[in-house]
Order: C-alpha cells, then sequence, then structure tokens
C-alpha cells in the first residue's frame, strides 16, 4: 500500500502562486478580488490582521495547555497562500478565479487553520464551551490534507466540512445500516435527526488524508444541539458509540501528541 504524504512546505511552493506572512504583502490585485466577491469577512487574512500565530494560539494557552505548548515551539508563523486558475479548467479560458488559503507549519506539515467568520460561529455553538473558547475561539477547523485544498481535513479539530454527517459513514460499514445500526444511534441520540437532516456530524478523522480504511477514531456533535456533547466511535463501531466524559482534557492530550 502507497504510504500516504500529507502537504508540506515544499508543495504549497509549487502549488500557491505566492505565499505570504504578512497582510502588507499580499498584492492588489488579489485584494480587489476578494473585496470584488465581497468575501472579505470570511478571509483568512482575517487572522493576519489579527496577529496571526499569536492570535491563534492565545485561546489555547489555558484552555489547552498541552497544544499550547507543542504549538508555541513548533508552529510557524501564519501564512496566507494565493492560486489563481480558470473555471471550467479549459486553457482557452482566462484565469479569473481565485483561491486563498492559511496555514501554520508544524515539523513542514501544513496544518491548514481557517477563519471563523459570523455564520461558522453559529453552527459552532454545539460544541462545549471550553472547546468553543479554545480551538474555535478564533478558527473554525484545524486539519491537514493531503492536496492545496483545505476540504474534508482530517486528523484535527475540522469544524463542519464535507461529507461529515453519519449517514455518510455507516453504508460503509454496514449495508443494512437503516436496520441494524441506525435504531440504536436513535435511541442513544434522540436528536439525531431534524426532518430528513443529519445533525450528528464527524469534527474529528483520526485517519490520514484521503484514508478510506476503518480503522481508527472519529468523534462527532449534534449540530445545533444543545447536549453539547461529544461522542466517539472507535474503528466504525456506531453500535458502541459513546460520549467523551472530558472531552477538553481528552483533546488536548490528543492533538498535542498529534501535531507531534
Amino acid at each position: 500500500m502507497m504510504k500516504e504524504i500529507l502537504f508540506n512546505y515544499e508543495k504549497a511552493q509549487e502549488e500557491f502562486d505566492y505565499i505570504v506572512s504578512n497582510i502588507n504583502q499580499v498584492g492588489k490585485k488579489e485584494l480587489d478580488y476578494i473585496n470584488d466577491e465581497d468575501a472579505y469577512w470570511q478571509s483568512d487574512l482575517n487572522i493576519l490582521e489579527a496577529g496571526g500565530k499569536d492570535f491563534l494560539l492565545e485561546p489555547l494557552q489555558t484552555l489547552q495547555p498541552l497544544s499550547y505548548a507543542v504549538l508555541s515551539e513548533y508552529a510557524s508563523e501564519y501564512y496566507v497562500g494565493f492560486q489563481w486558475f480558470n473555471m471550467p479548467p479549459i486553457p482557452t479560458v482566462p484565469i479569473n478565479t481565485m483561491y486563498h488559503f492559511g496555514f501554520l507549519l508544524v515539523k513542514n506539515r501544513l496544518i491548514w487553520v481557517n477563519y471563523k467568520d459570523c455564520i461558522s460561529a453559529d453552527y459552532l455553538k454545539c460544541f462545549p464551551k471550553n472547546i468553543l473558547d479554545s480551538w474555535f475561539k478564533n478558527s473554525r477547523s484545524w486539519g491537514v490534507s493531503s492536496t492545496i485544498s483545505p476540504v474534508n481535513l482530517r486528523l484535527l479539530l475540522s469544524g463542519f466540512g464535507g461529507a461529515s454527517a453519519f449517514i455518510y459513514y455507516l453504508p460503509i460499514v454496514d449495508k443494512n445500516w437503516k436496520r441494524n445500526i441506525l435504531p440504536v444511534l436513535k435511541e442513544k441520540i434522540p436528536d439525531l435527526y431534524n426532518g430528513d437532516y443529519p445533525k450528528l456530524r464527524c469534527f474529528l478523522d483520526s485517519r490520514l488524508p484521503e484514508s478510506k480504511e476503518i480503522i481508527g477514531d472519529q468523534l462527532y456533535i449534534v449540530a445545533r444541539g444543545v447536549s453539547q456533547k461529544i461522542y466517539w466511535v472507535k474503528d466504525f463501531d456506531f453500535i458502541n458509540i459513546h460520549y467523551l466524559e472530558n472531552p477538553a482534557e481528552a483533546l488536548d492530550a490528543y492533538c498535542a501528541h498529534t501535531l507531534l
């Protein structure tokens, strides 16, 4: 089996058009594009303006001390990379679209850290207060990928990205999941659904990016829920799902270990 490679700084330098560590280094063309799209309110440039690494780490100091110590020692300054491309990807179409994403480097691995805008702030309120006030106080997601895009992040607390609803994973475990697993989950988690909307969402997947193995730990929370319980699924065993008694301590120890 081919070993997966996490996205690193060398790959970032190859794929981004340019990378900045200071808001004054951002070009007029890029700023104009962001402002024209009315997208500055959700831009990772807000993290740069607010202080970069210090802005992100300050909330962790008291509430996630192990992770704070690791990031203080090993994390780089905060960077934002810019990439222009054409949409659709046809050579004759002018390059008219831009992505820009922010990240820290820890031991040369990119840790994507995205800005928490007003919309994501509302969704994140379902987390326990000590998690909301640390990892999610100034950002909406942390994680690694194998590509230039911070979508479907793995290994760290990544909010609600991509195919994170629990029903995405159940058919992988059991093709008869509606009969064998769903009734058990409904009994354990009464607010599993809101109508047809699956509220149980994976916010941390310990598997490597793109891994399709069913071995590993996943943490879930009920989106827009009021219980603020964090649920743990080990090796996709949804039948034995249970909630963490001390999620802040568990996440701090896990994230500090994973970052190293």
